[in-house]
């Protein structure tokens, strides 16, 4: 029955989380903010899911994914094909070394908006913070407080 309530609880601070950094974000960058919300929403379950996942992990994964994306747009500007290119090198990058796979739909989103780069880079930018900052909030309230 605790462990009933303690995912609950979990399961409305994941709610509450991911729209209030889809909220934040939908100001500055109205259009993209909806297009990485699956990524960030995805991102934000598996975090609070997995203890061990590691803060650096999560938004490094992030930023190569867009990185990448970005680039491999740049330098083939024929958007299906750096669909293709870009989330097969992020999803590489994330099975071998990272250990993150919505970084993949993040890069999926850069590549599939090339023209609205820099709203989508503050998309991610305001999403990935306000999910780091709450997850690591929920952290310390489930360690302390929350029954087992």
């Amino acid at each position: 029955m605790a462990s009933a309530i303690r995912d609950t609880i979990l399961a409305i601070g994941t709610g509450v989380v991911v729209t209030l950094a889809w909220w934040l974000s939908h100001f500055p960058a109205p259009h993209m903010a909806t297009a990485i919300l699956p990524s960030m929403a995805t991102t934000t379950c598996i975090w609070l899911s997995m203890p061990a996942l590691k803060t650096w992990r999560v938004v490094a994964s992030h930023v190569a994914g867009a990185t990448i994306a970005a680039a491999t747009w740049f330098l083939l500007p024929d958007k299906h094909l750096a669909l293709m290119i870009g989330v097969s090198i992020v999803a590489v990058i994330t099975i071998t070394g990272l250990r993150h796979a919505p970084a993949v739909a993040t890069a999926a989103a850069c590549a599939l908006h090339p023209d609205k780069m820099p709203q989508l880079a503050m998309a991610i930018s305001i999403q990935l913070a306000v999910i780091t900052l709450a997850v690591q909030v929920l952290r310390k309230i489930d360690h302390k407080k929350l029954p087992e």
